[in-house]
C-alpha cells in the first residue's frame, strides 16, 4: 500500500481480485490551453521529411501513467497537482477535448531507463508514474508516412513508440532469479592476483574475466 491525500491505497497492479475500487492502471493526459509552439514546430519540421506538407495539424500531449490501483475520487486531486492550471488542463482516462486527428503517436522509455519527469510526478503522488508524450496528426498520411515519423521523433536506444493505440507500462520483468555466491578471500596471494587479473572461480572452472 502507499498513503495518497492521507489514505492507503493499495499498489499491486497485478490482484484484480483487490476491493479496492479503480484501475490496474491509470492515465493523466495534461494539454496546453495556451497556444503551443510544440506542435507547430513538430508539423514543420515533419513536413520537410518529403511528405509533401500533408500535415495540417500537430496536437501534443504529455501522459502520466499511475501504475497503481488508485480510487478513482483520488484521480482529479493526481491530475491537479501535476498541472499547471495557468497554462494547462488535465483529464483522466481520456484525452479531453481535442481538435479532430487523424492519427495519434505515443513515445516514452524502454523499461530500465531513468525517467525523471515520471519519477518527480511519482515522488508527488506517492506511486510509480511513467511519463511520456502523444502528438495526435491531422493530415492524408500512409502508414509508412506515419511510421517514418515515429522513427524519426525518438530514440531507439532508450525509448520506444505507439503508433494509433496506448503505449503499455515499461515495467521491468526479470525472467531469471540472480545468484549470489560466497568467495573465500583468505587464499595465498599468488591466488588473489589471480582473482584480480582473471577474475573470480566459476564452478566449472572458468574465470569471470577481471574485476
Amino acid at each position: 500500500m502507499f498513503e495518497l491525500f492521507g489514505y492507503f491505497v493499495y499498489n499491486d497492479p497485478t490482484n484484480n481480485n483487490s476491493r479496492m475500487p479503480g484501475k490496474a492502471l491509470s492515465r493523466i493526459y495534461v494539454k496546453a490551453t495556451v497556444p503551443d509552439p510544440r506542435g507547430e514546430v513538430r508539423k514543420k519540421g515533419w513536413n520537410s521529411l518529403g511528405l509533401g506538407g500533408k500535415i495540417t495539424k500537430v496536437q501534443v500531449v504529455d501522459c502520466y501513467t499511475i501504475d497503481a490501483r488508485v480510487p478513482r475520487v483520488f484521480l482529479p486531486k493526481a491530475a491537479a497537482l501535476i498541472t499547471n492550471p495557468v497554462l494547462e488542463s488535465a483529464s483522466v482516462n481520456s484525452f479531453g477535448r481535442l481538435a479532430k486527428y487523424d492519427h495519434s503517436i505515443e513515445v516514452g522509455f524502454l523499461p530500465g531507463v531513468t525517467d525523471n519527469v515520471g519519477h518527480t510526478a511519482g515522488e508527488m503522488l506517492g506511486a510509480k508514474v511513467y511519463a511520456s508524450r502523444v502528438f495526435f496528426i491531422s493530415g492524408k498520411l500512409s502508414a509508412e508516412a506515419i511510421k517514418k515519423i515515429a522513427d524519426a521523433i525518438h530514440n531507439p536506444l532508450i525509448q520506444r513508440y505507439q503508433i494509433d493505440g496506448i503505449l503499455p507500462p515499461p515495467r521491468v520483468r526479470l525472467h531469471e532469479t540472480p545468484e549470489a555466491m560466497e568467495v573465500n578471500l583468505s587464499v595465498p596471494d599468488s591466488e588473489l592476483k589471480k582473482i584480480g587479473t582473471l577474475g573470480i572461480r566459476n564452478p566449472d572452472g572458468t574465470r569471470r574475466g577481471p574485476l
